[in-house]
């Protein structure tokens, strides 16, 4: 992703890659309630994405930002991966304001 694939793939790719990390991170705990959350959550984010579409460069912070994630809950340093996304949510709900004008109809 981070070689190129945020600029060339569809939007629908892009938005697949994201519902595929998040849902896999909830799967991993085992809880049906959140795992049928994220589900819910990721249909609505679906129209978020493709009105979000035109900002291609704020993808590559959200990979980095997933590989980091990723990173630490393979070291097994999970209040550190749980802090870290935090701050990408936190992240993406501040991105959200700054999208407000292109989700318009």
């Amino acid at each position: 992703m981070l070689q190129g694939g945020i600029e060339t793939d569809t939007a629908d790719q892009l938005h697949d890659r994201g519902v595929r990390f998040h849902e896999s991170l909830v799967e991993a705990s085992g809880n049906s309630f959140f795992i049928d959350t994220i589900k819910r959550v990721n249909r609505v984010r679906r129209l978020l994405s493709y009105r979000s579409m035109q900002d291609r460069q704020r993808y590559t912070e959200h990979c980095k930002q997933h590989l980091n994630v990723l990173d630490l809950l393979e070291k097994e340093r999970n209040e550190e991966a749980s802090e870290e996304l935090r701050a990408h949510l936190r992240h993406t709900l501040d991105a959200l304001s700054n999208i407000s004008n292109i989700l318009k109809p």
